[in-house]
C-alpha cells in the first residue's frame, strides 16, 4: 500500500518554469540558471530523492525545447533572421543548452536505474 502512495506522489511533481518568449536578456539569464542548477552550482527547486536530478532535466530542456520552436517560429514567419541575436541564441548557446540537458536527462535515469538495481539485489 506505501508504494501506490508513492507512486501517487510522482504524478504531482512539478518543476516551476516560465512560459512564452521573453525578451533575448532574459532567456539568457533563464538558461544561465538552469545550466548552474544542472552543474551543482545552486540547488535544484525540488528535492524528491533519486528522481530530482532526472525530473528537472526534463523540466528545463521541455522549456529550452519551448523557446526554440518560439524562435523557429519567428524565423519560418520571417519576423527574424539568419543575422538576428534571437537566431544566433538559439543556435549557440541555447542550442548549447539542450545538450547539457540532455545528457544530465540521460545521468538521471541511469542513477535511478542504478537504484533500482541496488534495491533489487538487497531483496535477493
Amino acid at each position: 500500500m506505501n508504494n501506490i502512495v508513492e507512486l501517487k506522489q510522482l504524478e504531482n511533481i512539478a518543476v516551476p518554469v516560465p512560459q512564452g518568449i521573453n525578451d533575448l536578456e532574459s532567456m539568457r539569464s533563464e538558461i544561465k540558471g538552469y545550466t548552474d542548477v544542472l552543474l551543482h552550482r545552486q540547488p535544484m527547486p525540488i528535492n524528491i530523492g533519486i528522481n530530482t536530478l532526472y525530473e528537472v532535466a526534463v523540466a528545463y530542456f521541455s522549456r529550452a525545447k519551448e523557446i526554440e520552436m518560439g524562435i523557429k517560429e519567428m524565423e519560418n514567419k520571417q519576423l527574424i533572421t539568419k543575422t538576428s541575436t534571437l537566431f544566433k541564441f538559439r543556435t549557440g548557446e541555447l542550442s548549447a543548452f539542450l545538450d547539457i540537458a540532455k545528457e544530465q536527462t540521460r545521468l538521471g535515469s541511469r542513477r535511478i536505474t542504478v537504484a533500482s538495481m541496488i534495491l533489487q539485489e538487497k531483496e535477493v
